[in-house]
């Protein structure tokens, strides 16, 4: 009859959109707080896996360690990108003017 149920419209709609919610609100130590977005998933996990993973990052929720474990990957990407500058500007007459004390503003 011309279209889909509003259920299956609103349905699809939830798929192409990935069910993400935005809003929520995190604070990390400093003070410092950003705002994230959440995606609701199902996905198979190695248990044994998980719970190894789990006692290293010293996480208990699943959710946790899972996102303990994307922040370790991309904290190491950054650290491997960083190792490989050569930082050709940093004379040590680059880093002494860095160093000196500056007035306030």
């Amino acid at each position: 009859m011309g279209g889909m149920s509003p259920s299956t419209d609103s349905a699809a709609g939830s798929r192409a959109k990935g069910c993400v919610s935005a809003g929520l609100v995190r604070v990390y130590p400093g003070e410092r707080v950003t705002e994230t977005k959440t995606k609701r998933t199902n996905i198979n996990l190695d248990t044994e896996l998980v719970d190894a993973a789990a006692a290293v990052l010293g996480t208990a929720r699943t959710t946790d360690t899972v996102h303990a474990a994307l922040r370790a990957v991309i904290d190491r990407a950054s650290r491997e990108q960083l190792a490989e500058r050569d930082f050709a500007d940093l004379t040590p007459d680059a880093l002494e003017q860095l160093r000196r004390a500056r007035p306030f503003a």
